[in-house]
């Protein structure tokens, strides 16, 4: 089997010839390659490494009020006019790394600033969230409200076809409106205080997110993507047991339920601690979960994640970040061949990193990934 062959195999229900081995690469990683001169981007890295690419976050939508989102453009455009007497003003300071949005409306105006830095170099941290006060719900329900997000298809074939046999290219779907909210827009002091102090307003826009969200994966299963990914980033350092099932399991079954009307395969990343919400990943709609973390990042090994979800629904992750960063390639091959003794050979397994491969991960440890899955006995 070749690569692309090899991963919809696994994400189809049937028997690869190997267990498929494709790490997460962004930014994150890349940027300690440039430190070093190596000028890779991440499809020519999984290459160079003779992994399987599961290229992820090739944009298939656009999406202005969703910044700090895997899919976002980080354009600086002059003042944008959209609907409603909207006025969008982007601000983008390419040196200090710094995003500055103001969205002006009638109801007012509220502000957003995003930063860039060496331990975020992909995805912009937040500073200052959208809503900072009771006012700011208004605003940002009618925000949600009258704009809308557009198809962006124009460069996914491109990618598709630059992969060629080597992988999948895969495209990404907004998160919950939780945790949107939880690590965007709100963070997680202020959530939790406007869920108990205001329950009628919250949960109207908690409705109208999901509905737009809905909206946005009904462009992205249009696009050629044969595999999205709705990235959740879930963990129980975030959320109970009981939030997540009032406001995500449902949620993600509904995504689940759009993705698979357009015979397409839907995942989630989850990359935190799930132990104690296994049971009701379980009973979600989605066909698996990727990046899954074992400790100290996580809580998860991947031993019980196979055994507590149905064989039907695919795996992918299991090695720590700590492990990529700290072990020499000897100890390295040792953790993978013990990994992959604990999957039992499963079909239905995906060997990858727990989250993304980490800043400053020697190259050699990921080639010695390679090396102990291409002689695993399978």
């Amino acid at each position: 089997m070749n690569s692309k062959e090899r991963l919809l195999a696994v994400l189809k229900g049937k028997k690869p010839d190997r267990i498929p081995w494709a790490p997460l690469i962004d930014g994150y990683f890349l940027s300690s390659l440039k430190e070093k001169n190596i000028e890779m981007n991440s499809i020519e890295l999984l290459r160079h490494i003779r992994a399987d690419i599961l290229e992820r976050h090739v944009p298939t939508c656009i999406d202005i009020l969703q910044t700090g989102s895997s899919y976002m453009t980080y354009t600086n455009p002059e003042n944008i006019m959209v609907q409603k007497n909207i006025k969008i003003t982007m601000n983008f300071n390419k040196k200090s790394g710094e995003i500055f949005n103001i969205y002006e409306t009638p109801l007012g105006i509220i502000k957003e600033k995003y930063v860039f830095t060496k331990a975020s170099p992909f995805l912009p941290f937040p500073i200052e969230h959208k809503i900072k006060k009771k006012e700011d719900l208004d605003i940002y329900k009618y925000l949600l409200t009258n704009i809308q997000p557009v198809p962006s298809f124009n460069n996914f074939q491109k990618v598709v076809d630059y992969i060629g046999d080597d992988g999948l290219a895969t495209a990404s779907g907004p998160p919950t409106p939780l945790l949107r909210l939880l690590e965007k827009d709100m963070g997680v002091e202020n959530f939790y205080y406007y869920l108990y102090d205001y329950p009628k307003e919250m949960e109207e826009i908690l409705d109208i997110m999901h509905e737009r969200n809905k909206n946005t994966y009904r462009i992205v299963v249009k696009s050629p993507a044969e595999v999205i990914i709705g990235y959740e980033n879930s963990s129980t350092t975030l959320f109970s047991p009981q939030i997540y099932k009032n406001y995500c399991l449902n949620q993600i079954n509904e995504y689940a339920d759009i993705v698979h009307g357009a015979g397409k395969i839907f995942l989630t990343h989850m990359c935190g601690k799930l132990d104690r919400i296994m049971d009701l990943i379980s009973e979600g709609k989605q066909d698996g979960i990727t990046d899954v973390a074992p400790p100290p990042t996580g809580d998860l090994n991947i031993s019980k994640t196979l055994k507590t979800l149905d064989r039907n629904k695919i795996v992918t992750g299991g090695i720590d970040a700590t492990a990529f960063t700290q072990l020499s390639v000897d100890d390295i091959k040792v953790y993978v061949k013990d990994l992959l003794e604990q999957t039992n050979s499963a079909d239905n397994f995906i060997l990858g990193s727990g989250d993304a491969v980490p800043y400053g991960t020697p190259l050699e440890n990921l080639k010695a990934v390679t090396e102990v899955i291409e002689k695993y006995q399978y």
